[in-house]
């Protein structure tokens, strides 16, 4: 899937993965080198993931792990697991609750 392939409901998520992952690392008061150990991998990617870059499959679980939101949030046509379909709003929520409790699940 190309990223003009991408349901417009995941490019605005992904649009906004970087001030989410800044505003995060901030609050918490990690470095950008703290994050890419706990995420696995390079400074460089975490620089690239806040200046807008697109993280890959893998990374983008660990960041959604980390920042305690759910992946349903990057495709919200996705059934979750007791079949509800998250609408953008309740992803929303849940990313802006879990900002505020730190980015713990």
């Amino acid at each position: 899937m190309t990223a003009s392939s991408l349901p417009p409901e995941t490019l605005r998520a992904l649009a906004e993965l970087p001030a989410l992952i800044h505003a995060q690392r901030t609050r918490a008061g990690v470095s950008q080198r703290t994050l890419a150990l706990e995420l696995g991998v390079s400074c460089a990617t975490v620089s690239n993931l806040e200046a807008g870059t697109r993280p890959d499959l893998g990374t983008l679980i660990a960041l959604a792990a980390w920042l305690g939101i759910p992946l349903a949030w990057f495709a919200p046509e996705s059934p979750e697991a007791d079949g509800y379909r998250r609408g953008w709003d309740d992803c929303t929520e849940s990313v802006t609750a879990a900002l505020k409790r730190g980015g713990s699940s």
